[in-house]
């Protein structure tokens, strides 16, 4: 990963190093699902005994213009209480043909999947909340309050499946169905509103309430697609016209994105992750020794959190990312460059120990 995104050559450094990753993303022994159980096993060593929300969204990563699209699904794992995230659960790349959507008219309303947002809008209001909302283009930052409703749901088992995989699988699964829709907005301003399916139960304000505190954590996987693509990775960008190795190239991004993102959701050090989510213990000297030469003489120019944990390191990259510790938080984006800058420094600190 360069300056530029995601580029094979400069993967590999040299000559050998590009035909190797070469081989890797051709060869045939090398599946999708392989390399996903792998992130998600290194996920579920993280996870025990912790409160995880599952957080799955869908991006597109190539399209057409003719119907024909590549999008990912990923689901990841954020704890529900710190927001710390954790790790990859699961990951799809589908293959979109066109066709499907031109009949959408012709379905009747009880066989489209939009009919249990109707099913929300019905249910009796359990009550509001304020949530506060940040600024985004165009948007300045206020406090909404929204209104509250839930209801019961069922999603029916995918026509698709059949035989042996159809046997293991119920005939549909039950989860929450959940609406909150800001009131009174002010003049001008598109209103939030939000509709979530949810495994958890909703029997009260409270439980609703709560939910809606989950439902923010979701910005993490926003997050993570703008690192993968154009504010990071550019994996958009890749020009390989063979299926596999491309859909294999965009799997690696997104494990490499996630390992980005995660010191990013723990800058502040309130989850206490420790520096091996996303470093080699090896790798502890050089990072200290980084650290060292970046600090000031105040103290607020010095690394405030404690050697070994996520956010250490976490500083660190932000610095060498060009935050200057007086402004703000580090974006995603800064974390990563600086990230990149460590990586680079840290090849160099093995040469000299081990030349």
């Amino acid at each position: 990963v360069g300056e530029a995104g995601v580029r094979v050559r400069a993967l590999g450094g040299d000559r050998a190093g590009e035909m190797r990753i070469t081989r890797f993303l051709r060869n045939g022994r090398v599946t999708l699902d392989e390399m996903a159980a792998t992130a998600a096993a290194a996920t579920a060593s993280r996870v025990k005994g912790r409160h995880i929300l599952a957080i799955q969204d869908t991006t597109s990563l190539r399209d057409d213009g003719a119907g024909s699209s590549l999008v990912l699904r990923p689901t990841i794992a954020a704890d529900a209480l710190d927001g710390a995230l954790l790790g990859l659960v699961g990951a799809q790349l589908l293959g979109r043909s066109g066709g499907l959507k031109a009949l959408r008219k012709q379905r009747r309303l009880a066989d489209q999947q939009s009919r249990r947002w109707l099913d929300a809008a019905a249910a009796p209001e359990l009550g509001g909340m304020r949530v506060p909302l940040a600024a985004a283009p165009g948007r300045p930052a206020r406090v909404a309050r929204v209104m509250l409703r839930a209801t019961r749901a069922a999603i029916a088992r995918p026509r698709s499946r059949a035989g042996a995989v159809a046997a293991g699988l119920p005939d549909a699964v039950p989860p929450t169905l959940l609406e909150a829709r800001e009131v009174n907005p002010p003049d001008g301003v598109t209103p939030a509103h939000w509709r979530r399916l949810t495994t958890h139960a909703v029997d009260d304000p409270a439980d609703a309430c709560e939910m809606i505190d989950f439902h923010r954590a979701r910005w993490t996987i926003e997050q993570l697609f703008r690192t993968l693509k154009i504010r990071g990775f550019d994996i958009e960008a890749v020009r390989i016209a063979d299926d596999a190795p491309s859909e294999k190239l965009a799997l690696a991004s997104l494990i490499a994105a996630i390992d980005v993102l995660k010191p990013v959701r723990d800058r502040d050090g309130t989850a206490k992750r420790p520096i091996t989510d996303v470093f080699d213990a090896a790798d502890q000297p050089a990072i200290a020794a980084i650290s060292d030469s970046l600090e000031g003489k105040t103290q607020r120019q010095k690394n405030p959190h404690p050697p070994g944990s996520l956010a250490f390191a976490t500083w660190v990259c932000a610095r060498l990312g060009g935050w200057t510790g007086c402004y703000g938080k580090p974006a995603p984006i800064t974390v990563r460059n600086g990230l990149l800058q460590l990586r680079a420094i840290q090849r160099g600190y093995k040469l000299r120990r081990h030349p």
